[in-house]
Parts: C-alpha cells; sequence; structure tokens
C-alpha cells in the first residue's frame, strides 16, 4: 500500500513537471517571437542594386569628359557604390576622377576626387615574399554610407581630370541594367540603351525569413499544445531514436552560432566532437535516468554555452577558453555596459533549441537503468570518457592529422576543429608546469651575475611622488591604421614636446583582460609563460609576490592602489595586498553624483580624486599611487546624452570605432 501511495505521488510530481515544463517552453516561444520581431534588422542582407546584361562594352574617359547615370533609389540608404572599370594597367596613369552623387534638386550628398592610382588598385598594393598583389577585380568600391529617399532619383557624375587620352580610363557599360536605372549621358547627350556598370548596395530586411522564422515558432507552439497520446511501445522508440539524433543536431546548432559550417570540418575533428556531444548526454543519462531530462538539460547547456561564446565574441573578437571561467565574475560586473543583440545565426540555433525541446517534450518519461545496468552504463561511459582524454593529449599525433590548437588565433582553431573539442583541448594548457633546469638556487646564481645600482642624484633631499595612470583602452589607432576622421583625435596629447617622453608600448593583452597589463607593469612578469589567455589576478597571484609598489614600500613609500570599479574586478582587492599595496581605492570612494559617460566614471572625475588624495596625504612622505581608469572601457554603443560626441569616421561606417575615438579624445583633454 506504501510503495503504491509512494508510486501516486511519483506519477503527480511527474505530471506537475511536465504541466511546468510544457508551458514554460510555450512562454519561451512567445518570447521567442517577439525577439525576432524586435530583431528583424538580424535578418537583414547586403543587397546589389544594379543588374546588368552579361556582354562587356566600354567607354574611354579622358581630361573632360563627363558621364552621368541616374537612377531610383529603391531603398534608404546607400552604404557603397561600385563602378566596373578596366584596370589592365601595370603602372600609374596620371590624373584623377571628380565622383559625385547628387539628389533630385542638384545638391551633393556625396563627393571624392581619387587619383586614377587609386582606382586603379596600384596605392593598396601588398607585397609579399615573392611577389607584389594588388587589386585585380574590375570593379572599384566605394564606401558612401549616406542615407536616401525611396522613390527619388539620384544621379552619379563622373568627370576626368588630367587623364591623358593616350591612357584613358576605361568605364565598362551595359544596354540594359533593370528598370531603376535610366540612359547614361556622355559630355550631355544622352546614350540610347548605354548605362555605366554600376551597383548600388544597400542593406534590406529579408521579410520572408522573419515570417517563416515566426511560423516555425507558432507551428512549434501548436504542437507542445496539442495532445498526442503515444503508445508506450512507440514512445520508447521514438525516446531512443531523439537521444540517437540528438547530439547531430545539437553539435550543428552549437556551430551554427558560432557561423562554422560543420560540412567543410576535418573529419577527424568531426568524429572527436561527435563522440564528446555523446559522452556529455550519456553523463546527463546516467545522472537523471530519463531521457527526457537528459536533452533537455543537455541541450539547454550547450546553447547556454554557444551564446555565451557567441557574446565574448561579439566583445573582444576572441572566443571562450578554460581560463575565461575564472574571470567569469568580472565580465557579469560588466556585461550591462554592452548591447547585446542577437544576429541570424544566433536565431536559427534558438529555433533548433526550442524545436528540440517541443520533440523531448512530447515524449513520456520513464526509467531506463536499473541499478545494475546502470552501473555497467556508468563503467562503460567512464571508460570512453577516460580514453577520449587521454587522446585529447595526443598532441603530435592530431597535428598530424590536422587537429591542433591554435596559440595565435584561437578563432580560426576553434572553427577548425569546432567549439566543444577546440574547449576541451585547451584545457591541458590552462596547468602551469615548472621549466626545465629551475630551481631557487638557480635563480640565485643568475641573480649574482647582476650588481645592485642606486640613484645618481645626491642631492635630492625629499623622495619624488610617484603617479602611475593606466588609462583602460586608450591608444592611437593611426599608429596601426590610418584612419580619416573630421578633426584630430588627440591633438593635446600629440602637441606635448617639453618634459616629455613618448613612445610606443606593446601589451600582451587583446580585447579583455585588462589585469594582465597591470600585471606585466607591476610585477616585470611576462604572462606569456602563463597558459593561453590565462589572467595572472584571478588565476595564479595567491601569495605574494614581488612588485613594483612591494619594492618601493621598502623604500619608506606609502602605497595606494585606485580604481573606480567594483573591488573584486579581477581579484583586485585580493591581488593588490600580496603584491604590495597598503590600501586599494574603489567606486565607493567615489562622489556617486560624480560625473560619467556610459556609465562609467569619467577621467576628469577620476583625477579629481587623485587631487584631493595628494592634498590629503601626509605632508613629506612619499606616495606611490597606481590608478587604472575607467572612462574608456567598453559597451562603445551605448548612447549617452551627456557626452559630446565630437569624432566622426569618414571613410567608412564604423560607429564602434568613432565611439571609442571619442572617448579617447575626452581623455587627451582631461
Amino acid at each position: 500500500m506504501t510503495q503504491t501511495n509512494g508510486e501516486t505521488k511519483l506519477q503527480k510530481f511527474h505530471s506537475v513537471m511536465q504541466k511546468v515544463l510544457k508551458y514554460g517552453i510555450v512562454l519561451a516561444l512567445i518570447a521567442f517571437i517577439v525577439l525576432v520581431l524586435m530583431n528583424k534588422d538580424q535578418f537583414s542582407e547586403k543587397v546589389a542594386k544594379g543588374t546588368p546584361e552579361h556582354k562587356l562594352t566600354k567607354i574611354e574617359v579622358t581630361d573632360g569628359d563627363k558621364v552621368v547615370q541616374k537612377f531610383k533609389a529603391v531603398s534608404h540608404t546607400m552604404e557603397r557604390l561600385d563602378i566596373m572599370i578596366d584596370r589592365n594597367e601595370q603602372t600609374g596613369r596620371a590624373g584623377s576622377i571628380d565622383l559625385n552623387v547628387k539628389d533630385s534638386k542638384g545638391k551633393s550628398i556625396f563627393h571624392i576626387t581619387p587619383t586614377l592610382l587609386e582606382v586603379d588598385g596600384l596605392t593598396d598594393m601588398k607585397a609579399t615574399m615573392r611577389r607584389t598583389l594588388r587589386n585585380e577585380n574590375k570593379w572599384y568600391k566605394v564606401v558612401v554610407n549616406q542615407k536616401l529617399n525611396k522613390g527619388e532619383t539620384y544621379t552619379i557624375e563622373i568627370t576626368g581630370k588630367g587623364i591623358k587620352a593616350e591612357r584613358p580610363l576605361y568605364l565598362y557599360t551595359s544596354s540594359n541594367m533593370g528598370k531603376i536605372y535610366q540612359s547614361a549621358k556622355l559630355n550631355g547627350v544622352t546614350q540610347k540603351n548605354f548605362h555605366v556598370r554600376t551597383r548600388v548596395w544597400t542593406t534590406q530586411i529579408d521579410v520572408s525569413a522573419v515570417v517563416l522564422t515566426v511560423a516555425i515558432t507558432l507551428a512549434l507552439i501548436i504542437l507542445i499544445l496539442t495532445p498526442l497520446k503515444i503508445p508506450e511501445k512507440w514512445n520508447k522508440r521514438f525516446t531512443w531514436a531523439l537521444f540517437i539524433v540528438n547530439p547531430w543536431v545539437a553539435f550543428y546548432m552549437v556551430e551554427k552560432v558560432f557561423y562554422n559550417p560543420i560540412s567543410v570540418m576535418n573529419k577527424l575533428a568531426f568524429g572527436m566532437n561527435i563522440l564528446w556531444y555523446y559522452i556529455l548526454f550519456f553523463i546527463l543519462l546516467l545522472i537523471f535516468n530519463r531521457v527526457k531530462w537528459a536533452l533537455l538539460v543537455g541541450d539547454v547547456f550547450l546553447y547556454a554555452a554557444a551564446i555565451g561564446n557567441y557574446f565574448v565574441l561579439a566583445f573582444r573578437g576572441t572566443p571562450i577558453t578554460p581560463a575565461d571561467i575564472y574571470a567569469l565574475g568580472t565580465a557579469m560586473d560588466v556585461a550591462d555596459h554592452y548591447v547585446l543583440s542577437y544576429d541570424k545565426p544566433a536565431i536559427v540555433a534558438t529555433v533548433v533549441l526550442l524545436g528540440l525541446c517541443v520533440f523531448a517534450c512530447k515524449l513520456d518519461t520513464y526509467k531506463i537503468f536499473h541499478w545494475k545496468k546502470r552501473l555497467v552504463a556508468l563503467l562503460i561511459t567512464a571508460i570512453v570518457t577516460v580514453g577520449s582524454s587521454f587522446f585529447l593529449t595526443r598532441v603530435d599525433f592530431l597535428s598530424k592529422k590536422g587537429v591542433a590548437v591554435n596559440f595565435w588565433q584561437q578563432k580560426r582553431g576553434y572553427l577548425k576543429n569546432g567549439y566543444i573539442l577546440s574547449f576541451l583541448m585547451n584545457i591541458q594548457y590552462t596547468i602551469v608546469s615548472q621549466p626545465d633546469g629551475y630551481s631557487p638556487e638557480a635563480v640565485d646564481k643568475i641573480a649574482d651575475k647582476y650588481q645592485v645600482t642606486q640613484g645618481t642624484n645626491k642631492k635630492l633631499k625629499q623622495k619624488p611622488n610617484v603617479v602611475v595612470i593606466m588609462n583602460e583602452t586608450f591608444s592611437d589607432l593611426n599608429v596601426v591604421n590610418k584612419i580619416k576622421t573630421n578633426k584630430e583625435v588627440m591633438p593635446f596629447i600629440n602637441s606635448l614636446s617639453e618634459n616629455t617622453i613618448k613612445g610606443h608600448m606593446l601589451v600582451s593583452v587583446f580585447g579583455g583582460g585588462t589585469s594582465n597589463s597591470e600585471y606585466e607593469f607591476l610585477t616585470g612578469n611576462s604572462v606569456s609563460s602563463l597558459p593561453l589567455n590565462g589572467n595572472a589576478y584571478t588565476q595564479f597571484v595567491k601569495h605574494k609576490v614581488p612588485s613594483l609598489a612591494s619594492q618601493l614600500k621598502q623604500q619608506g613609500y606609502d602605497t595606494l592602489a585606485f580604481h573606480p570599479y567594483k573591488a573584486h574586478g579581477w581579484n583586485r582587492d585580493t591581488v593588490y595586498p600580496l603584491i604590495g599595496f597598503d590600501n586599494f581605492l574603489d567606486e565607493t570612494s567615489m562622489n556617486p553624483n560624480g560625473e560619467k559617460f556610459r556609465g562609467w566614471y569619467s577621467d576628469a572625475e577620476d583625477y579629481n580624486k587623485i587631487i584631493d588624495i595628494f592634498n590629503k596625504k601626509k605632508a613629506g612622505q612619499p606616495l606611490f599611487l597606481f590608478n587604472v581608469t575607467i572612462q574608456n572601457h567598453g559597451g562603445y554603443l551605448i548612447a549617452d546624452k551627456n557626452f559630446k560626441e565630437e569624432i566622426k569616421i569618414k571613410d567608412e561606417k564604423a560607429t564602434d570605432t568613432a565611439n571609442r575615438c571619442n572617448v579617447w579624445r575626452s581623455s587627451a583633454k582631461t
């Protein structure tokens, strides 16, 4: 009787959980429809307006020649303009063109005067070890990024300037360019069945894809709400069929988020990925002893891992590695300062997840293993897991088969090997091993070769205060690539010459991980000796480490670290005392009503705090102050009406880059 009551209670519990699960998935499906409609711009695709015939004809353009081509705007933007030209020139030719785009009232909306060297692609040639490469594409491409009035007629004017008759510019033409193009004019004369081969690029929302996505989601809602009574025999068959198929679909789902076509993946990498997916689902099956819950938990877990990787890629350009787990807390702290949005692959992956959840939800649950069979299954799973883990350490063999960690470009390695496999392969590199020949005695022997030196300024009566400011993300992009802006980004910094030492600084950090730059500067140790993507503060500084702070402390200095954000970020509140700082001031020391940009304390507010610290410090007592600013931290797409945006990028559509330049300009003026 007691057993029957127990079984009845268990059945009631499963019934309640089934209803909670069903309606939870329905709510998720409805929320997904809202997400799709809110992010319908992510279904946008670049479209070129202008479809020429296949037959190629061309005309000569020399000094004074003017070609006019009109077209009707069928969208609200003109992102790029392509003009087909003859680039069969191996050496430069004289002259330039005047390229002007005008609206229906004759007002210029875009105007440039490129030389023929630029038009022919001779200014952006790339040198290689054997030869020089230049752009052989016949399309001369110009970034325009101008708004258009849909339905209005616009004019493209191309005028030759200083082009010699013996070496003219050839423009390709077509007798038919579609309905939006009018016949072109050459030197004021309309040419019958004559059009300049141009392409006007714009971005349009793929409405059919939006409708299809919403329709599939509605179909899933109907399916999950429709009662289905599946016979027990067929329920078991469908259950195992779904368990066998699910890992393959989950693999596709994860790689879809990562823009990775699994059809071209290395065969061995493909097989290893599938094996690990099966291992994961078997482990979950052993835990829950029910296929439904194993599939639901596994699919949601894998989807969450893929979406997490998707956002990390969007923020810093590199995928998640095992070392990032130690920095999870810091990542969560700054996440609210970023704009999160789903792109088309992520939306497709979400559809796949919801579909898998709906199919799993329709199945009845039942115990898979009794305890003896469960032990056998556990033993087999353990053997396969250990064997697969050992196989991952056979680095040389795997490398010969084309499966290896790409230390230089993790993103490329993840694309080649798959997300889950790449993550697992990286685990072995998070372990720091002692270098060959290392011992304290060996270090002392090396140190004995060097003499301790002292300063030569014997007249110095008082030790100077030392202030180090590490300005978050502050950099000059023109060092890497010249960017055309409407005004100079950092004129004050560039004007400094007296009592100023300037130079370039190379850091080991790309796209996140500020504290590693701190660690290298303060300790003199390179993070190159740490595991890939490792973080010194969160993983390895667990005891006292000699640093600039501890050295100055021995010289009688007070030592103070200051960062106007959360104390626990990158474990600073734990690490700073270990590397010699007496005190640490975080955001709680700031004026809560102080100036902020995009939610971060401004550099001006930061520096006012430093001034306040020195005004209050004990006279005659030298101070070493190490400050890490926060104003320029990422999250550049967040609008701030209180922040004056002075910088605009002239040669490309780069909102993120422009916003970076604006915050850097603010820092440079502070």
